[in-house]
């Protein structure tokens, strides 16, 4: 058997009968409720608050990637707004690798939620769900992680504008050029927060994964803005009646995002009409979890349909050594144009597809054996 058949047999079982590649997602610590307090504190009091948004280690999901030849692991986030794969100099060890190229020296800054990554443009081969990528463009970065609870990032977002160092090569276009998987991934989750073992809470797919949605009933929309998967919002309201967004605005579709983030007066008005025992501490409200199943749910209407959240979605349970406590992800932060940020705290309801190729984001109805 010669070596390229035997690496195309190789990559069949590892993507499976449906061609996917596939990237479990771990939650490997514990979320605390005062931690999450004063994070979305600091959220909505620095003057960045887009990328601290993102600064929040208790409620990410992390998967597994390798780099180099041999493969040195790295738990990453996988972030749809940023086009770069990122690890650090310090845990990456290029002496080891004997596939390594030095692309450039050609030194990148990029902003990152409360700093900068200072950075250089390398390639290696990238693994990644079973598969081989080769020359794959990476920033090692030398300054600027220091404190991170993951070990890099990789970017699912589209290539950069205008790069400081020549053109990108962002890993959705490389692992679609190398005929691996088209540029279409997508996430499902499955979390329950109160669970204390670090079980697998979902997936990164490449393509489309048929167990989890039926794709006939995949709701595309087109992208507003490419570099950040930005779509038009039609409204929110609230079960009982309240709308906020009600001229249309915009929203982002963050994975590396736990929150659901909309403009303050916004957020304030819909509070008013959720009920049921809620209180103002550090930023949050802290929601009595004996009430949950007595609020209103939150109605998102995106390109003329209605997706539903009820409190059990919105509302983040956090163990704690007397119980549960349970607070709202619905945060107030004024970002440009009225902009809203729909993170994993939306995400985790519906089976979600970014397709580059068709500048469009889906979401479907999880099938009725995989919803949380």
């Amino acid at each position: 058997m010669s070596v390229s058949v035997y690496n195309l047999l190789v990559l069949f079982f590892a993507l499976g009968a449906q061609g996917l590649l596939r990237i479990p997602l771990k939650r490997t610590q514990l979320p605390d409720s005062i931690d999450f307090q004063t994070y979305v504190n600091n959220v909505k009091t620095y003057n960045n608050g887009p990328r601290y948004l993102k600064d929040y280690g208790y409620v990410q999901y992390l998967g597994e990637i390798g780099l180099g030849s041999p493969v040195q692991k790295f738990k990453v986030l996988f972030d749809t707004a940023t086009p770069a794969l990122w690890v650090p100099s310090e845990k990456f060890i290029i002496s080891q690798s004997s596939s390594f190229e030095n692309l450039t020296d050609c030194k990148v800054s990029r902003p990152y939620t409360a700093g900068h990554f200072d950075a250089l443009n390398k390639k290696d081969v990238l693994e990644i769900g079973g598969a081989s990528v080769k020359s794959q463009a990476f920033e090692l970065v030398t300054a600027g992680f220091e404190g991170k609870t993951f070990d890099g990032i990789f970017g699912l977002a589209y290539p950069s504008p205008s790069p400081v160092c020549g053109p990108e090569v962002i890993p959705v276009q490389n692992i679609k050029d190398q005929g691996i998987a088209p540029a279409v991934f997508s996430f499902r989750y499955n979390i329950d927060y109160v669970n204390p073992a670090p079980l697998q809470v979902g997936e990164v797919i490449f393509g489309i994964d048929k167990e989890y949605v039926d794709e006939s009933g995949l709701n595309y929309i087109p992208l507003s803005k490419k570099a950040n998967w930005q779509i038009a919002l039609d409204r929110v309201n609230t079960f009982n009646g309240l709308a906020v967004c009600r001229e249309g605005c915009q929203a982002i579709i963050d994975s590396a995002s736990p929150v659901i983030a909309g403009p303050v007066e916004e957020v304030n008005q819909l509070y008013q009409h959720i009920t049921g025992g809620c209180s103002y501490h550090n930023g949050t409200y802290e929601i009595n979890c004996q009430n949950l199943k007595f609020l209103p749910g939150l109605v998102f209407t995106i390109n003329g349909k209605d997706y539903d959240l009820d409190a059990e979605d919105y509302v983040l349970k956090f163990p704690t050594r007397f119980g549960t406590t349970c607070i709202s992800s619905l945060v107030g932060i004024d970002l440009p144009e009225k902009t809203w940020i729909l993170g994993d705290a939306f995400m985790k309801r519906f089976y979600t597809v970014f397709d580059q190729e068709k500048d469009r984001v889906g979401f479907g109805e999880l099938k009725d054996d995989y919803r949380h």
